[in-house]
């Protein structure tokens, strides 16, 4: 996730939440993927809203860039 909002950095666009935040995704995603665990690094909650705040971030970007 890091790489990607380097990407986008790189290439002018300001992505909606900070890196840190993005951080405690990739440890959530992977116990998420490949094991069971009880651990919580974000709560569902959280999560959702981070994903929700992306999504229409890229689908607004994505809609002006379509409009260029």
């Amino acid at each position: 996730m890091e790489y990607l909002v380097e990407l986008a950095e790189a290439g002018g666009l300001s992505v909606p939440v900070p890196t840190p935040r993005l951080r405690q995704l990739n440890p959530y995603a992977v116990v998420f993927r490949y094991e069971s665990s009880q651990r919580e690094w974000v709560n569902e909650t959280e999560a959702a809203n981070m994903v929700e705040v992306l999504y229409r971030w890229a689908q607004e970007t994505i809609s002006a860039h379509d409009a260029i």
